[in-house]
Formats: structure tokens, C-alpha cells, sequence
């Protein structure tokens, strides 16, 4: 795929495991994360929300896997997305605990994109829309308006709020520091 002039590199974050990675198969006191999908600011909770895995020996990715809709993120991951864009995103600790233990580990974050970008191309990408709604049900092929996107490197896209993008300064810095638990694609630009 070939970069237009003056459109950088965009690539979707897509959540990528094995049965050896931690699995988040339950949550408490999460409600207050509720609504990330706005890119809105949101306050910190009052108690830390607890999530929850099996297996001890489990591999704990930079970015997990589990029934959450909102990305849970390392400290590691934390520490390349605010050394490249800060201000279009919030971290909120919350509390990985291990069923087969009680061990709880206080490295993960809640991470809160901000600022949701129109700049979804209805026309040029291949999709299902929900019902009644201006929102993308199923994705078969994604295509963003790069001049939308402008210089942001980390966001999200209104119309298909699940999906996670960066720009390609965030993509080599996340490559270098050998972040695990996800792939990028990179998506087609207009």
C-alpha cells in the first residue's frame, strides 16, 4: 500500500493472542469505564476496578485480551503512547487479579482515547450498518480520510467506535519498544 502525498500511514490496532496470554474473564467495579467509547474525558473511579484472569503462569501482554470493551494496557504501553501524543488520551490504573493466586498486579491501565475524529469514508469502505444508527456493525474493508485524521497519532474514529487507530510515528515507537498482545494493519487513506 502506497502513502498519498501528505497522508501518513494509518494502522488499526487489532487484539492478537494465544490460550498462553492472560485473558480478563471478569470484571468489578469497571461501570465508570462505561462510556470510553465517546472520547470524552472521564473521571478517575473512587476504587480501583478489579479484572480478572485464571492462571498465574498466563503471559501478560502489553495490551490484553478479555471480555472488556475498553483497552487495558501495560505501563510499558503507557509509557510509548504518552512519548508520542499525550493529549488525546487518559490512563486509569485499575487492578489485574489472578483467580488462582488473589496476586494482584498494579501495572495495567485503562487507557481512554479522546476526542473521537469524523473520519470515516462512508464511500470507499466496505461495511454492514447497524440498524438505525450512523455506525458500522461489521467491517469488511476500512478506509479513513487521511486529511481528517491530520496529525493525531492515536484515536478513534466516530462510526466505528470499537477500533483503534495510530499514525505511523506511534506505529515505529510501538514496533521498537516490542509491544505485545495486538498486530497493526495498516488501513487505506483517501
Amino acid at each position: 500500500m502506497t502513502k498519498r502525498a501528505g497522508v501518513e500511514a494509518i494502522y488499526e490496532i487489532v487484539a492478537f493472542g494465544d490460550e498462553k496470554d492472560v485473558f480478563v474473564e471478569g470484571m468489578e467495579g469497571a461501570e465508570p469505564f462505561s462510556g470510553y467509547y465517546r472520547g470524552e474525558p472521564l473521571e478517575a473511579p473512587a476504587v480501583q476496578p478489579r479484572l480478572l484472569y485464571r492462571r498465574q503462569a498466563a503471559r501478560k501482554t502489553d495490551f490484553l485480551l478479555g471480555i472488556q470493551v475498553f483497552p487495558v494496557v501495560s505501563q510499558r504501553f503507557r509509557e510509548v503512547v504518552e512519548s508520542v501524543e499525550r493529549e488525546f488520551v487518559q490512563f486509569f490504573p485499575v487492578n489485574l487479579v489472578c483467580r488462582e493466586t488473589g496476586t494482584v498486579n498494579l501495572s495495567y491501565f485503562f487507557m481512554n482515547i479522546l476526542d473521537n475524529l469524523e473520519a470515516f469514508d462512508w464511500e470507499r469502505s466496505i461495511y454492514t450498518e447497524m440498524a438505525g444508527a450512523k455506525a458500522v456493525l461489521e467491517a469488511e474493508k476500512i478506509c479513513l480520510q487521511g486529511q481528517s485524521v491530520g496529525t493525531r497519532q492515536i484515536f478513534r474514529v466516530n462510526g466505528i467506535l470499537v477500533h483503534l487507530f495510530v499514525g505511523s510515528r506511534m506505529q515505529r515507537a510501538m514496533q521498537a519498544a516490542g509491544l505485545t498482545g495486538f498486530l497493526m494493519t495498516q488501513v487505506e487513506c483517501s
